[in-house]
């Protein structure tokens, strides 16, 4: 056996492990934005993470606005990446729109507007990182949003119930 497929310890049991990663290239419409939503939740599920029914559709919630975000702000193709990295699914969407989404002030009953402000309420962790490649007129070339999402919930701190009646977590403790 090669040396580097050796178990660290004598004796030990050497465990194959494939990396926990799905790579997706979304086309921009509605429906590949639906299609893609599917496809991370089925990834999640078959690697048989510990996340509760309702964790996974947090990450839904997320990944479909992520997602729909993308194909209706840009109109352009973007790369979805969903991976875990030992304690959360993390999951990055790159596109080629250098602007940065700004949270809106919307009312509850807003169609849209609120993306964000999910994305605060039920992800541990998210960001946007603007892609530093920069075009030869100088302005940039796109940017990557991100969450994680960890089998438990962040702290609730206010709830609102939206359509469906499903209760949304509005904002975090601390």
């Amino acid at each position: 056996m090669p040396e580097s497929l050796c178990p660290a310890q004598p004796g030990a049991q050497l465990v194959h492990r494939q990396p926990l990663r799905l790579v997706l290239h979304v086309a921009p419409t509605l429906d590949e934005a639906s299609k893609a939503r599917r496809a991370v939740i089925d990834g999640i599920k078959g690697w048989q993470l510990p996340f509760s029914p309702d964790r996974l559709a947090d990450v839904a919630v997320c990944a479909g606005e992520v997602i729909a975000n993308a194909v209706l702000h840009t109109g352009k193709p973007s790369t979805l990446t969903t991976q875990w990295t030992g304690e959360a699914v993390r999951l990055e969407l790159q596109d080629a729109d250098p602007r940065i989404p700004q949270r809106q002030q919307g009312s509850t009953s807003a169609e849209s507007g609120r993306g964000l402000e999910l994305l605060q309420a039920l992800a541990n962790r998210w960001g946007v990182i603007p892609l530093t490649v920069r075009r030869a007129d100088g302005t940039s070339a796109g940017k990557t949003v991100w969450f994680e999402c960890g089998p438990e919930a962040p702290p609730e701190t206010s709830l609102w119930t939206g359509t469906g009646g499903r209760t949304i977590r509005l904002g975090r403790a601390g």
